[in-house]
């Protein structure tokens, strides 16, 4: 019987105890086809989603709150750009004629000629 049993050669043993060499080579396979699927997926499927979706994907994804995500976004895509977006940010919350006007133009539901002084840049 066992003489039966050894002519079989390797047909008894399992394929990881016949290839010693390449343990696990189906995992790593799969593993590494996963992530790059994974990375695929995370750059493209976003622009296939709906508007409202994809930048909510992108502030996940930066792990930042939706307004700070794309205030960064614009950092990225023009530095000078934001900076005269952020420019005139200042310049609107700064000056107390903008919010008069602005409620005058909301009374009146029309356009309000408002008189600023810009600040000249610290030196």
């Amino acid at each position: 019987l066992r003489r039966a049993a050894g002519d079989r050669g390797d047909a008894g043993r399992s394929q990881r105890d016949r290839d010693p060499c390449k343990p696990g080579a189906g995992r790593r396979a799969g593993a590494a086809i996963g992530a790059l699927a994974g990375i695929v997926m995370t750059l493209f499927l976003p622009a296939m989603f709906p508007s409202p979706v994809a930048p909510r994907v992108a502030a996940l994804v930066m792990r930042q709150e939706p307004w700070e995500a794309g205030m960064n976004l614009m950092k990225f895509a023009s530095a000078e750009g934001w900076g005269r977006v952020a420019s005139a940010d200042e310049l609107v919350e700064a000056s107390a004629t903008v919010s008069a006007c602005r409620e005058a133009a909301a009374k009146t539901k029309r356009d309000q000629r408002c008189l600023i002084t810009v600040a000249a840049p610290a030196q």
